[in-house]
Parts: C-alpha cells; structure tokens; sequence
C-alpha cells in the first residue's frame, strides 16, 4: 500500500518466491493495482508466464547406526550411514564425490559399496559414483569404523557430498557429535574384623 503517488511517479516492488512447480512447467504470475479516482483501469493489471528450469541439487544426510547407549563404545565398531539425494529435475552430468572426515580414534573401515570406488587417506572416506544420479533418486553409503581408546568423549564427524552442476550448496554438508563411551572395571577388597592363627578367614571382593 502506498499513500500518495505523484505524477509521473514509478515505484517498484520485488516479490521474492520459491517454487515447487514440476520442471518444464509454467508459471503464471498476474499483479492488479487499484487506486481512488483512477481514470483509466485498462493498464491497471498485468500478467507474465515462464517455465521452471530443471536443475541438479544433491543434498545429504546422516545417522548414526546402532549406537550403544546413545553413543559408540571404545573396542567396537561403529559405522554413519549416508543417504545421497538429488532434489533437482535432472540427472547429474558428472560423477558425485563423498567425503567422510572422521574424528580422532574412529579408525576407518575401507567401506565396500555397490556402484562406487572408496578410499581411504588417514581419518578420510572418500566415495566416488561415476554413473548418474537421476532425478529425485537417493542412494547408500555406510562408513564402518573401529573406536579406539584415543577417542574424545565427544566426538565429531562431518561429511559433504559435491558434483558437478549442484546448484545448491546449503544441504551438500553434515555434521555429527557424538558420546563415546568406555568400560572402567573396578575391583574392591576387604575383611572384617582380626583374624585369630588356626581360624579360617574371608575377604569380600
């Protein structure tokens, strides 16, 4: 709403959208101003139409699997499991890269992953896929790793996944904290009272 326009006056104002119409499809937008004692009311509407270009937007997410007691325990093994998305309309052109950094400790496991070439250099994952990933398709990455007692109590790993092409790169990252835990065996042990020589004796353990 604007109060007072002059004569001869323009006034421009954006609107910032985001769509979720199918690729390949048309968008319609129409505007209509109106004002008191407008005189002529032929030009006071307009429309325009355009379509939607399909793009290529990887997106990735993460989750611990099989945690105990909310977190990993030193002396066993832990793996992330990566679920790779491409939210575009379009097929990746290139091939499409996981990158797994894991924390002190968390000795990596060379994963063994249909459709992708992995390595492994130092506390580094990297995954490679060289065949596309169609449109709205989601595939598999599990990352296995041995927990060492060099491990912090609060540990973090993070991950991106890139191609060529993604147009977004806000949801190509993703980071986890999580517990380690360790087992502590403790021993105690006591009697009660003095023994006399000849007489049998206990300790509690």
């Amino acid at each position: 709403t604007q109060s007072f326009v002059g004569p001869h006056a323009v006034r421009t104002i954006e609107a910032h959208f985001t769509s979720d119409a199918v690729a390949g499809s048309p968008i319609s937008n129409s505007a209509t101003v109106a004002a008191t004692d407008d005189v002529d009311s032929s030009n006071d509407s307009d429309s325009v139409s355009t379509s939607v270009t399909p793009v290529i937007d990887l997106g990735l997410d993460m989750q611990a699997r099989n945690p105990i007691a909310g977190g990993f325990r030193v002396g066993t093994d832990g793996s992330y499991r990566f679920t790779i998305k491409n939210n575009g309309g379009v097929p990746t052109t290139a091939s499409t890269t996981l990158t797994v950094t894991l924390p002190t400790g968390f000795t990596p496991i060379l994963p063994s992953v249909a459709g992708w070439s992995c390595g492994i250099a130092g506390q580094q994952v990297t995954c490679t896929r060289p065949s596309p990933v169609g449109a709205s398709e989601s595939d598999i990455v599990d990352v296995s790793f041995h927990v060492t007692s060099t491990a912090a109590a609060s540990s973090t790993t993070n991950a991106s996944v890139s191609t060529s092409g993604d147009t977004n790169s806000a949801n190509d990252d993703a980071q986890d904290t999580i517990n380690v835990s360790r087992i502590d065996l403790g021993i105690d042990k006591s009697h009660a009272g003095s023994w006399t020589g000849g007489q049998p004796g206990s300790y509690s353990v």
